[in-house]
Formats: structure tokens, sequence, C-alpha cells
């Protein structure tokens, strides 16, 4: 018994198996042309992107909150994204203790017209933190480590008393950890003036 097989439908089979394989290719290829081109455009951005750090809000914030550590993140931006009157990582230290005047959402950028006491400061007063109360040292150049210590820095200050019986000098603590509001014309409202 002899069995005829038509060639022609296999002929037809392969050369369809053979297209689908041959698309299968290019559509590899084209795939990793796009995810190089893709990996270069990025790297020539990530080259000229200058980042910049700016504090942005961690969570939303609402008029009259206190920044702190936990409301406040430094996330990085390009530099020619960044907004104006934005805040840098330098400033941060600055403007904790300090409240909200408007409302900033989640991960927005936090702005100096934002914080009470640091735009269009009409008083000194408006420069200490709601609770908290200013204190005046006249120190002369002599008596200090001359213009090392600056706006946002942290002091301790000690009193010194004399004993007129014995002649001894004793120091002892009057406040810890206070910062300063103020150096000649210099404040915490523009630190970096």
């Amino acid at each position: 018994m002899a069995i005829a097989v038509d060639l022609r439908k296999y002929s037809s089979l392969g050369l369809i198996i053979l297209a689908v394989l041959f698309a299968c290719g290019a559509v590899l290829i084209s795939v990793k042309f796009l995810e190089k081109k893709e990996r270069e455009i990025k790297e020539k951005f990530e080259a000229e992107a200058n980042y910049q750090q700016i504090i942005v809000a961690k969570t939303e914030l609402k008029p009259g909150d206190i920044l702190s550590e936990s409301n406040l993140a430094l996330f990085k931006v390009p530099a020619r994204y960044v907004p104006d009157g934005s805040l840098g990582r330098g400033e941060i230290d600055a403007i904790f203790g300090h409240a909200v005047t408007q409302p900033v959402s989640f991960g927005k950028p936090l702005l100096r017209h934002q914080i009470y006491g640091l735009s269009s400061v009409s008083s000194f007063s408006e420069l200490i933190p709601l609770g908290q109360r200013a204190i005046t040292l006249e120190i002369s150049d002599l008596e200090s480590n001359e213009h090392m210590l600056v706006v946002g820095d942290f002091v301790d200050i000690l009193v010194s008393s004399s004993d007129s019986l014995n002649g001894a000098t004793s120091l002892y603590p009057l406040l810890d950890n206070v910062k300063i509001l103020a150096t000649g014309t210099t404040s915490v409202a523009n630190p970096f003036a």
C-alpha cells in the first residue's frame, strides 16, 4: 500500500513558522535597540541634571503645624526644576520649630513664604517660635569666639559668680541648647544673607 503525501501543504506551514520566527527576532532586536537608546538618554539627562536637594513635606502640613524632622524630608531635584523660594539642605535646621502659614501637600517643596517668620518679617518677634522667648546678650568681639557662632547654632548659657571672701569664681548653667536667632543684622529669617 502506497501513501501519497502532499509536500506543498508542509512547505507553506514551514514558511509560516519561519515568518513567525523572523517577526519574533525583529521584535527582540527592536526592544533591545529601544532599551539601549532609553539608557543613553537617561545617562545624558543624569549627567546634565545638576541635582540639588530641596526640603519637601513628608506629611500633609496645615497652617500652624510646627516644622520638625518628622514632617520634613530632603529630595533631589534637577537644578532647572527647583522652584523659586524653595529651601535647600543647608537651611533645614534653621526652620525647625517654625510654623507653616499655608497648607503644603505631601511631597511638595516647602517654600520660604509658607513659613511663619521667614518672609516679609515685619518684626523680630515673628522669628521666635510659639511658646518661646528671646533674650539679648551683649558680647564683644574680644570676649567671644569672634564670628565663629552663626545664626541657627545652639549654645549653652552659663552664669559666673564670684565669691568675694575667697576670690573663687563658679559657673552655673542657666539655659541649655539655646538657638541663636540673630547676630548683628543677620537673622534666622534669612540666615544666608
